[in-house]
């Protein structure tokens, strides 16, 4: 993982520092180009940080990649790749900051799988229904079918303390 975050913070500076040269060849890129070799020489003294000092820096370094992606990105898929880049390397830095070593020890493939697993855990737990509710849409089929007589009331005890996890 420490391979992949200076490997991106060689690459943004270099392409910060091309396109940001480039930009300047007229003023109104300048606008532009100025900052991105402004960001280039950040991602220069990233590289070269000591842990402590990447945590000092943290704010700074994920600024200056957001705004590298925002200005760097062509297209909706190159932006969110470039976000996502952006986001590895301050979750690198905060793994630093609250002490998870081992988390930084993984490749870049368990890290991005970790990440997709997260995210879609998150997901499934946002849009899911809560166990109570889940028991309580259960319990008033369970009632239904008692009151309809499709099941004695033995049955339906059994199935209530099921559904509630109550053990006999």
């Amino acid at each position: 993982m420490k391979g992949t975050v200076e490997l991106y913070f060689v690459v943004a500076r270099i392409i910060s520092l091309i396109i940001g040269i480039l930009a300047c060849i007229t003023i109104v890129g300048a606008i532009i180009g100025i900052p991105l070799i402004i960001g280039s020489n950040k991602f220069k003294e990233a590289s070269s940080m000591t842990d402590e000092e990447l945590v000092r820096n943290r704010g700074s370094i994920l600024g200056w990649g957001i705004f590298t992606a925002i200005i760097l990105s062509p297209t909706i898929i190159g932006l969110i790749i470039l976000l996502c880049m952006t986001m590895m390397v301050d979750n690198y830095i905060k793994n630093i900051e609250q002490g998870n070593f081992a988390k930084n020890q993984q490749s870049f493939s368990e890290t991005v799988e970790s990440g997709v697993t997260n995210a879609v855990d998150g997901i499934k737990n946002t849009f899911s229904k809560s166990d109570i509710d889940k028991q309580k849409n259960e319990l008033l089929k369970l009632d239904k079918l008692r009151d309809e007589g499709l099941i004695t009331s033995d049955e339906y005890d059994k199935m209530r303390k099921k559904i509630l996890g109550i053990d006999d």
